[in-house]
């Protein structure tokens, strides 16, 4: 049972990303559309690359 929550745990992780990850991905294209700052979602998207990696990371432990 262990082994398929962690599992579980891991996907709804990825799925999450995936969704935030879209999101920061289209505030981007609309920054970019509209004139905006790209750089500074650019840095939003890899912060939260970096949150959701050691969130992953830290599963099981």
């Amino acid at each position: 049972m262990y082994n398929q929550s962690y599992m579980a745990k891991k996907a709804c992780n990825r799925i999450a990303y995936s969704f935030n990850w879209i999101a920061l991905q289209a505030q981007k294209a609309w920054m970019w559309i509209s004139g905006g700052d790209t750089n500074a979602v650019q840095q939003e998207i890899d912060m939260a690359k970096e949150i959701y990696d050691e969130l992953y990371s830290d599963i099981g432990k």
